[in-house]
C-alpha cells in the first residue's frame, strides 16, 4: 500500500483488484464482502441513497430485511468514526476510489494511466445489480482502453495472468515485429 503520508482521502477504496482494500485515516480496515460493497455504492452514489433504494442497489430482490442494512451500516458508522449520514444514506468525509480515477482517466482520454492503475475487475463475487452494472461499464471501457494503449508493457501487465507463458511469449513476439 501506499505510506501514510500519501493518504488520497481520509477514505480509500481500492476495489479493482484481486483483494479489496478500505483504508480509513491511513489505516486498513478489516471488512466483510458484504461491508465493502456496501462502501463502494455509497462511494459511487455521493449525493446518497434512501434506504429502499440503497437496498434495491445491494439486494435486488433479495429476502433480506432492510433492517439488515441498517444493522450494517450502523456497524460500519461505527467504524468510521460516524462519517455515514443517514437520510439520504452518504459518505461525510472525504472518499478516494480506483473505480473513480480510472473512470476519470478514460474519460479524460489517458488510457495508459488508467490501465496502470486497473488491477483486476470490480468485486466479481458480487451480486449487487449495481455493481454489476458498474462492473459491466469498466469492463466494456477497459477493453476499449486496452485497443488504444500504446504501450506495451502496460498492455503485458493487463494480461490475463492465467494465460500461459506460451501465450505471453507469442504476444512478446508479435510485438517486437
Amino acid at each position: 500500500g501506499l505510506p501514510a503520508s500519501e493518504n488520497k482521502a481520509e477514505l480509500e477504496l481500492s476495489l479493482l483488484r484481486q483483494r479489496p482494500e478500505v483504508r480509513f485515516r491511513g489505516r486498513v480496515l478489516s471488512l466483510s464482502p458484504r461491508q465493502i460493497e456496501i462502501l463502494a455504492l455509497l462511494a459511487l452514489n455521493p449525493d446518497g441513497l434512501t434506504l429502499q433504494t440503497f437496498h434495491a442497489a445491494l439486494y435486488e430482490d433479495e429476502r433480506v430485511s432492510p433492517n439488515t442494512l441498517k444493522a450494517e451500516l450502523s456497524s460500519l458508522r461505527a467504524m468510521l468514526a460516524g462519517q455515514i449520514g443517514s437520510r439520504p444514506y452518504r459518505l461525510q468525509t472525504t472518499v478516494w476510489t480506483d473505480v473513480v480515477e480510472v473512470w476519470e482517466l478514460l474519460r479524460r482520454g489517458k488510457p495508459d494511466e488508467a490501465l496502470a492503475l486497473y488491477n483486476g475487475p470490480l468485486l466479481p463475487s458480487s451480486s449487487s445489480p449495481e455493481l454489476d452494472q458498474w462492473r459491466e461499464c469498466i469492463e466494456a471501457a477497459m477493453g476499449a482502453a486496452l485497443d488504444k494503449c500504446s504501450d506495451f508493457e502496460t498492455l503485458m501487465q493487463t494480461c490475463d495472468p492465467t494465460a500461459g507463458e506460451l501465450v505471453r511469449e507469442r504476444l512478446a513476439m508479435l510485438a517486437s515485429r
